[in-house]
């Protein structure tokens, strides 16, 4: 790796204040940081999928509140029964009604450190993102991606950069996936492209989902190179709630878009702060 690049991640991630990188390397290594980010950001959710356990054979039906998972005649007439048509719609109507919100998603501690929190807001409809890197309790790094390019605030060196003309919001360059969990219209795309199964019911953080497998062409994009497979939808909102592929997984929420909300998608520059 060049030596500009090493001293960019030294100063933007670690926070070595007594680095002194010349404008002339500050840009380039910024755009080949940004490039490679693969590297840098989420190491544990952007590991190699692995092969999903073999699918449920046969349909499933699944008991709202039964936290288990029957086949289709262990139901009796009288229980509602979630089968796939029902389902996929539930989540496709949601979905469609979620376009406007923020999705929020939290590294897990057991892979970034458990005085690190990684924390990212993404725009449902991909317009915009923000990461936010803390540790023990100070704010290291805050970025913010839009259309326009991406910004850097480093707030150990105080200090702002501005990267023009890197991709979308949401993607890399070269067309990879930044956020780490879909945008709605790829979710409804890879369940209408795949078989859909129902796994089972699950509870995750106290709250009933139901676990869903995505086969064939339905695999949903994560982050970077990752085609994720599972999906779980909250049983209340039928909204997705987590995302992953054999051991490889990431939770998120979804925010309300009120201006409280939109506004964390952007990283505030605070006075003083020198910029290019």
């Amino acid at each position: 790796m060049p030596e500009n690049t090493e001293v960019l991640r030294s100063a933007l991630r670690e926070s070595v204040t007594d680095v002194a990188a010349t404008p002339e390397v500050l840009l380039p290594a910024l755009r080949k940081r940004y490039t490679r980010r693969v590297i840098a950001r989420r190491a544990g959710l952007a590991a190699t999928p692995l092969v999903v356990a073999a699918a449920v054979a046969g349909s499933v039906a699944l008991v709202p509140g039964s936290g288990h998972s029957v086949p289709a005649s262990g139901t009796t007439v009288a229980t509602p029964v979630l089968d796939v048509a029902y389902v996929t719609a539930k989540v496709t109507s949601a979905l469609d009604n979620a376009g406007r919100d923020v999705m929020y998603l939290k590294a897990d501690p057991r892979k970034v450190g458990e005085h690190t929190v990684d924390e990212s807001w993404v725009a449902a409809d991909g317009s915009a993102m923000r990461q936010r890197l803390t540790r023990g309790g100070e704010v290291i790094t805050d970025e913010q991606f839009t259309p326009a390019g991406i910004l850097v605030v480093q707030h150990t060196l105080k200090r702002y950069y501005r990267i023009p003309d890197h991709g979308s919001a949401v993607t890399t360059p070269d067309g990879y996936s930044r956020a780490g969990v879909p945008l709605p219209g790829e979710i409804k795309k890879a369940v209408g492209a795949g078989a859909l199964t129902l796994v089972g019911n699950e509870v995750i953080d106290g709250k009933p989902t139901i676990h869903l497998r995505l086969s064939g062409s339905g695999t949903v994009p994560g982050f970077v190179k990752d085609a994720f497979s599972d999906l779980w939808v909250s049983q209340s909102s039928y909204l997705p709630v987590r995302i992953g592929s054999g051991e490889s997984r990431q939770d998120y929420s979804w925010l309300p878009p009120t201006p409280e909300n939109l506004a964390l998608l952007t990283a505030p520059i605070p006075a003083g702060y020198t910029g290019p």
